[in-house]
Formats: structure tokens, sequence, C-alpha cells
């Protein structure tokens, strides 16, 4: 949906692997392995430089162009969030936006408790949350 709707690029973070650990530390069952998936649905796009994957965490992405919105749905757990979101922070421009999914999910409550601790005040699309900053 980004990239169909952006006149911009879509830099697309993810490790595409790995456990993926519950906040009590147990491994959800959710397949990591799926960046055969992702650039086959959306080969035109890499190929077009629209979308950019990043073999990579959030945490530890870095760019030196800014950018005006950073859509965050990756590690859900407090600490995670929290990181992604200082990262995201540092990358936006004046303006910009922060979104990012999974906000009102019981079972990702670590998401909530990060948002809620750095933003006072955000907007909410079911369990969508964003901030322009």
């Amino acid at each position: 949906a980004l990239a169909d709707n952006t006149e911009g690029r879509v830099y697309a973070i993810d490790p595409w692997n790995g456990d993926y650990p519950n906040n009590n530390g147990s491994i959800n069952e959710i397949r990591t392995d799926v960046f055969q998936y992702f650039k086959a649905n959306l080969i035109d796009k890499i190929n077009s430089g629209t979308v950019i994957p990043v073999n990579e965490f959030s945490y530890n992405f870095h760019t030196s162009d800014s950018v005006d919105f950073v859509f965050i749905d990756g590690d859900h757990r407090y600490e995670e969030v929290k990181k992604d979101i200082e990262v995201a922070l540092k990358l936006l421009r004046p303006g910009g936006i922060i979104a990012g999914h999974d906000y009102s999910q019981p079972i990702w409550y670590g998401v909530k408790q990060a948002v809620d601790e750095i933003f006072p005040e955000i907007q909410l699309v079911e369990s969508i949350w964003y901030k322009q900053v």
C-alpha cells in the first residue's frame, strides 16, 4: 500500500529471519523467513527503486536521508518499540508523521506502553497509531 501510494521511496526494514519473542520471552509462531514472498510481491517496486529492502533490525537502520513518514510494525516488545520510535524520530523531517501498528492489541501491550510513554497524545485508527512531529 505504501509503495503504491507514494512518489518517494519506501525503505522496507526487516531482518526477515530468526525467532520472534513474545513479551514473556517465549517464541512466537510467526514465520519470519518470508523475504522470498516479500520480494516476489514487490519485484516491480524493488526494480524501479520505489521499495528498498534493508535486511536489518529497524533500530540499527541509518540513512543520510531524512524522511516524511515512518511506519513501525516490528518487534512488539516494549524496549524494542521504544528503540524503534527513538530511531524514527531522528530520521523524520520536521512535520513528518510517525505511525505504527498493534497499539490496541492486548497481546502486544509493549507497543501501547512505549507509545504512551513517548507521546502524550496520538491519533488512533483501529489498532494504528500516528503522530505528526
